[in-house]
């Protein structure tokens, strides 16, 4: 877990660092913060468009050339976006249709009890142990990413 906690603290240092707007960049509009409710209909409600093929197609060629960590976030939440944001709407869409949103709701009301040595067992017994070696860490990163947007408003 503390590895974790170190991989989350550079990556969040590196996205500091790496700030500096390019002339692209400071073209587009902030984007408007969304709550997690709104973004769960927008995930359920929206249709496939041609750029979510183009996406995929991008998501599969990744899939093929970059061995995925198990434990690690994928490689897809980390390279792909550059501000917190999208980063959250990413694992927020990767962890809703990967263990769906009653187990990440579960999930985040277990780990709210981050003191409580039991968590890590918690976590194997809500998700199992194969979606826990998948997703617990884009869980907790995507718990961590949303406090930390939210408190800095």
């Amino acid at each position: 877990m503390n590895n974790f906690i170190s991989l989350l603290n550079t990556t969040l240092h590196q996205e500091k660092v790496g700030d500096d707007k390019s002339d692209d960049e400071a073209t587009i509009e902030e984007e408007t913060l969304k709550p997690i409710e709104e973004i769960e209909e927008d995930i359920f409600d929206e249709p496939k468009s041609n750029s979510d093929n183009l996406q995929q197609s991008d998501n599969n060629y990744l899939d093929n050339t970059i061995p995925k960590s198990v434990s690690m976030p994928s490689i897809e939440t980390l390279a792909d976006t550059s501000r917190l944001m999208q980063r959250i709407q990413l694992l927020h869409t990767d962890c809703v249709k990967g263990v769906g949103v009653e187990r990440l709701k579960r999930a985040y009301d277990i780990l709210n009890n981050i003191e409580d040595d039991e968590v890590e067992p918690k976590l194997v017994a809500l998700l199992g142990k194969d979606d826990f070696d998948e997703y617990a860490g884009k869980i907790w990163q995507l718990k961590f990413c949303e406090e930390s947007l939210f408190t800095a408003i």
